[in-house]
């Protein structure tokens, strides 16, 4: 991946939590995940965090909550988008019911047009393109390597959860990348 950041260099302008959730926590189930991005200024979308764990729905609400309000920062959290099938409707319907007001209102659900595969494709557009960066490799991020590892992996991996939530953070701002990628050239 060669379009990387400095995470000091710039304060984004909106960020997003994408959230791809499992029904289960046994040991074979999928796992439930989020990507976080940031869009910067001149709109490339950062991918800050990402997160994978198995958990049943009541963890997942917390840990949600707890990204949410973590990345909420100077009122640039915009949405937290879950994919609309299976336990997403019930985190959705948990999150609205349940959250303060803020959090209710940025519920995002997303409801895929195609394919799994599809939608990493065209998500890879993007990260061809340089719309897209990651942060630069330092133990403050002990994620990536596992993230890296499923996006050069991919399609022959086990768990395709973390490529899931980043296509859909990267489908639900397509308008906002393709603005940017043209005023850039």
């Amino acid at each position: 991946f060669e379009n990387r950041y400095n995470p000091d260099n710039v304060m984004p302008i909106a960020r997003w939590i994408s959230m791809d959730t499992a029904l289960s926590d046994t040991e074979s189930s999928a796992y439930s995940a989020a990507v976080i991005g940031e869009l910067t200024p001149d709109y490339h979308m950062r991918i800050v965090d990402c997160w994978a764990e198995r958990v049943q729905l009541p963890q997942l609400v917390t840990i949600t909550s707890n990204l949410a309000g973590h990345y909420k920062g100077n009122d640039t959290l915009r949405g937290i988008i879950i994919e609309q099938k299976a336990s997403g409707f019930s985190l959705i319907q948990t999150l609205r019911q349940s959250s303060e007001e803020w959090l209710s209102k940025i519920i995002l659900p997303y409801t895929p047009k195609f394919s799994k595969e599809i939608r990493w494709s065209e998500a890879a557009v993007w990260c061809s393109l340089g719309c897209i960066q990651l942060p630069n490799p330092s133990d403050k991020h002990i994620w990536l390597y596992d993230f890296e590892q499923d996006l050069f992996e991919a399609p022959n991996i086990p768990f395709k959860d973390r490529l899931d939530a980043f296509a859909q953070l990267v489908l639900f701002t397509e308008n906002l990348l393709s603005e940017g990628y043209r005023a850039r050239k």
